[in-house]
């Protein structure tokens, strides 16, 4: 049940303006057979001006504040579970997530929720944004599957888009030999943004391989694939070559 145990304290001093930001990070890790522990604090003390033009007239803030995340896994009769807690000055974190190991499947569950609190100069509002995640890993001969659906719900006021959506993800690997294929694909319906990618690999040894991909993006408004719709007009068609260098030696 006992595992090692790692530690340690890294103290920064960064100059900001006529002023200094002194952090401090103190961290732990606990690794054992069926649970592991990760512990981390971070302290800034000093005294801090934000630059313009956020705001225009400069705030100074005399700061002494104390943050800190926990990470929880644990691996018990097949069940898999993970908490993440971690506090910061303007979000505060909570996720939990559970899986369970089958002969050619394994279920997953995640849900998550950020709390967001005021911020007088990044102009943050109160707010809890949250999601659920479901999906699963399918093992298939030489075939892995990975399909999940993740639903959201943005109820912070500066959170743009709808504030309710769904995103839809689905990947596909086929590892034989030195032949690799790779199908992914995402879309999320309240925006109609997706993204669909298809990769032919070939690893001709340990150090070289190569790939021939094609990528198609797709959006509306403002959402990040039609950023790169605009950019590429949609389609990408590439030869990647990828040399493993500390492979051979």
């Amino acid at each position: 049940m006992c595992g090692p145990v790692e530690g340690g304290i890294v103290y920064f001093l960064i100059p900001w303006r006529n002023n200094s930001l002194t952090l401090r990070e103190c961290w732990a890790s606990f690794a054992g057979e069926v649970l592991s522990v990760d512990v981390f604090l971070v302290d800034h003390s000093g005294e801090n001006i934000y630059p313009s033009p956020l705001p225009e007239t400069p705030v100074v803030v005399n700061r002494q504040d104390l943050y800190g995340g926990l990470r929880v896994k644990g691996n018990i009769g097949g069940y898999g579970f993970s908490l993440v807690s971690a506090q910061s000055e303007f979000q505060d974190l909570l996720g939990v997530s559970g899986n369970y190991a089958f002969d050619q499947w394994i279920p997953k569950l995640e849900l998550g929720s950020v709390i967001k609190k005021n911020d007088p100069v990044l102009l943050y509002e109160k707010g809890r944004d949250t999601f659920v995640a479901i999906g699963a890993d399918l093992f298939y001969g030489s075939w892995t599957f990975q399909p999940q659906a993740t639903f959201f719900n943005f109820a912070a006021a500066d959170s743009s888009g709808p504030k309710g959506q769904s995103l839809y993800y689905l990947s596909g690997t086929y590892i034989r030999n030195k032949l690799e294929l790779q199908m992914q694909g995402t879309w999320n319906e309240k925006t109609k943004d997706s993204f669909g990618s298809m990769l032919c690999g070939w690893n001709w040894n340990d150090i070289f391989s190569s790939a021939l991909f094609v990528q198609n993006y797709s959006g509306e408004g403002t959402a990040l694939s039609k950023v790169y719709q605009d950019v590429t007009r949609g389609l990408v068609v590439g030869l990647r070559f990828e040399a493993n260098l500390g492979a051979g030696f």
